[in-house]
């Protein structure tokens, strides 16, 4: 039997390339068909999937060759045939012969399980061969008749699995089809608030690839339908939360605060009317503590902030220690702390969000190990780079790589995971120098690039982060082919940013810095774009946002760039303005607060303005102490005293002199020392007050006292 059924998929094959009707209507062929059908169906035989679908193709073709009056047979056997597989594997029936084939209820039923086992298979593989067959599946059960009640239920069906093919696969017209039988499913039933729901959300995933703002308000408009036409008690959460996310994507398209307020008020709601219980109540928490951010990054309302972190702490206290939701709780606590200390600086919360982040990964199941791993090199790599302990950037990278190791080849999460570790291998690059590190950033890079292959606009953080390591290569080495990348990178990435997008002003700035070191040198007009693009970097941040003095630091050294030009004493006059707000920046990190005082003191100086140059020099000096955290190793402390405070001695004291200020001149070149000397004085402050006042906490601080000199004197 294998063989003649062999022979005639054979037959079959050659017929669908070539169209020769003699393939299928010679007595060979014939004698063969009858052959395989009796072996098969006829007597005791058993038939199968595969030889019907054989013979039904042979039957079809026969009745496609044959004139008009003799085709009857085989079209009524090649029904029969592909009828008996219908229940059984309806993606194997031809479109054209999907007409002929009546499904009744248990046939939709089937199509239903068979899809949604695809599905599950789908989570555990990530193969999108599986999500190909199960949209096939339900494609095969679209044909039941306009009043059948179960067609609504399989357009809705299709429409939420091709939108999933989207998120995996970036298939632009995967996201039309989703949206197509998504309208269909709400005519079909009449506006079940469930259709209207999942449409909503197909339309907005359309949004966020194309930026048509019609598809969110008409997904608005959706949302709002399914929120006033809730029937269960369970749906009022589920349906806030989705038209809460639209109303946040509405609001960050066109600036309008009161759509985000609309997105906090729903997403409070949808959390409040989730029970402890409830599978998505992790979801809507991480919406509800996201929106509240983006929300703080608009107004400055520090409530916001506050809101967040108590939310996922919430979280953290209702879900039990054991329990399968405890890692994710800890994560979404730790992410929280992370952002509230990005916008405020406040030590404590870096601190503690580390913690959070160890324990949820101590917590996580195998499965979501390497998420969480991802997360806590994350912390690790922002406190490095506030504070610059050398042993957080090494242990970020041993981390991001575990993480990385734990993913499938073929996951997409290996995008952002190798992204991050781009990013941390760039920072150790700047600490030792080798240059090792630095290819191996691009490596990290060009990973993350090809496996998302920036489908979406969420993705061209990873282009970012690669078109950096390439930056640093061309200053690095020279070599201009490095640059010429970074450059195309930085501009095509810049061109896909929405203007309201919070990374925009970020990579307005590092093509700036790029251009004014590459080439600006020799191009005024590079010089210009410089300015240009700095200029819109600070113009789109709020003046007491952290981030504000990496955007004026580019400014100013864009505009000191272009003077190499123009010998325009105003572009001086500009720049030192640009240095003076950065390192005046209260919010901002205290590394690029120093670098911008010593940049505005060293060209005073360079111009003979010796007091505004000693001005600079002693506003360096005053944030060294804030740069110079006192929880790093001594050697961690003097490597970056060396990096942040380097010319403080000399030049400081050589300004302060002809400024005629010899005592300053004395503090400046003490500056550095002063600060160590003062750490190490104030660890051994006495604690006898503390002891009568609270004795317990007065042992907590002695302990942690003792650890500090120990670790200082290694």
């Amino acid at each position: 039997m294998d063989e003649l059924l062999r022979a005639i998929r054979h037959r079959v094959d050659r017929f669908l390339v070539t169209h020769e009707p003699g393939l299928l209507l010679s007595r060979e062929a014939v004698a063969e068909a009858n052959a395989l059908w009796s072996a098969t169906f006829g007597g005791a035989g058993e038939g199968t999937v595969e030889v019907a679908h054989a013979l039904g193709m042979f039957a079809m073709g026969r009745a496609a060759v044959l004139p008009d009056g003799q085709d009857q047979d085989d079209a009524r056997q090649a029904v029969k045939l592909f009828r008996m597989i219908a229940s059984h594997a309806p993606e194997l029936v031809p479109e054209q012969m999907r007409q002929y084939i009546p499904l009744g209820a248990r046939d939709v039923r089937e199509r239903y399980e068979r899809a949604a086992e695809l599905l599950r298979q789908f989570e555990e593989r990530r193969d999108v061969a599986l999500l190909d067959e199960a949209a096939a599946v339900l494609r095969s059960a679209v044909d039941i008749p306009a009043d059948d009640g179960a067609r609504a239920s399989v357009l809705n069906a299709l429409g939420v699995m091709l939108s999933n093919r989207f998120e995996h696969t970036g298939d632009a017209g995967s996201l039309d089809e989703a949206v197509t039988r998504g309208r269909e499913a709400v005519v079909a039933d009449g506006g079940s608030p469930l259709y209207q729901s999942n449409l909503g959300v197909s339309l907005r995933n359309r949004y966020h690839h194309r930026r048509d703002p019609a598809d969110l308000d008409e997904a608005v408009r959706c949302g709002e339908a399914a929120v006033r036409g809730t029937g269960r008690p369970q749906d009022p959460a589920m349906y806030r939360a989705m038209l809460g996310l639209t109303y946040r994507a509405r609001a960050e398209h066109t600036g309008d605060l009161s759509d985000l307020d609309r997105a906090v008020d729903l997403m409070r709601a949808a959390v409040a009317g989730s029970a402890v219980d409830d599978p998505d109540l992790g979801k809507r928490t991480t919406n509800l503590t996201s929106v509240l951010t983006s929300r703080y990054d608009l107004r400055g309302n520090a409530a916001d902030l506050d809101e967040a972190v108590a939310v996922a702490d919430t979280w953290v206290q209702r879900t039990p220690v054991s329990g399968p939701d405890r890692a994710a709780a800890l994560g979404l606590l730790a992410s929280c702390l992370e952002d509230r200390h990005d916008r405020t600086g406040n030590r404590v919360d870096i601190e503690h969000g580390i913690r959070a982040a160890r324990d949820a990964v101590r917590a996580s199941a195998d499965m979501d190990r390497a998420e969480h791993l991802s997360r806590l090199e994350r912390l690790l790599r922002s406190r490095f780079r506030r504070y610059g302990a050398l042993a957080d950037i090494i242990a970020a990278i041993e981390t991001g790589r575990q993480a990385i190791a734990l993913l499938p080849t073929n996951s997409p999460d290996r995008a952002w995971m190798n992204s991050h570790l781009c990013s941390a291998l760039r920072s150790l690059f700047f600490v030792n120098g080798r240059v090792e590190d630095l290819r191996a950033s691009i490596d990290a890079g060009r990973a993350a690039v090809a496996v998302r292959s920036l489908r979406s606009v969420h993705d061209l953080g990873h282009a970012t982060n690669l078109a950096g390591a390439l930056a640093d290569m061309a200053y690095h080495t020279g070599e201009p082919h490095y640059a010429d990348e970074a450059i195309q990178i930085m501009r095509d990435t810049i061109e896909r940013t929405p203007a309201t997008d919070r990374y925009r002003p970020s990579r307005l700035s590092n093509l700036s810095n790029l251009l004014q070191r590459t080439r600006a040198p020799h191009s005024r007009s590079a010089a210009d774009e410089a300015v240009r693009l700095a200029r819109d970097a600070v113009g789109l941040t709020d003046p007491a946002a952290p981030g504000l003095e990496f955007h004026q630091l580019a400014l100013a050294d864009a505009l000191l760039a272009r003077h190499a030009h123009s010998a325009s004493p105003a572009d001086l006059d500009e720049a030192v303005a640009a240095y003076q707000h950065a390192a005046g920046q209260q919010s901002g990190a205290p590394d690029w607060r120093i670098a911008a005082a010593r940049e505005w003191a060293s060209l005073a100086a360079r111009r003979g303005q010796w007091a505004k140059a000693v001005d600079g020099y002693v506003s360096a000096a005053d944030l060294l102490d804030v740069a110079i955290w006192p929880g790093l190793d001594r050697e961690d402390r003097e490597r970056k005293l060396l990096n942040v405070a380097r010319d403080l001695g000399t030049g400081g004291a050589a300004s302060a002199l002809n400024a005629g200020r010899a005592g300053t001149a004395v503090s400046l070149v003490e500056a550095g020392r002063a600060v160590i000397w003062a750490q190490l004085l104030n660890s051994r402050t006495d604690l006898t007050r503390l002891s009568a006042a609270n004795p317990q906490l007065a042992v907590r601080l002695d302990a942690v006292r003792r650890s500090m000199a120990t670790r200082s004197d290694d």
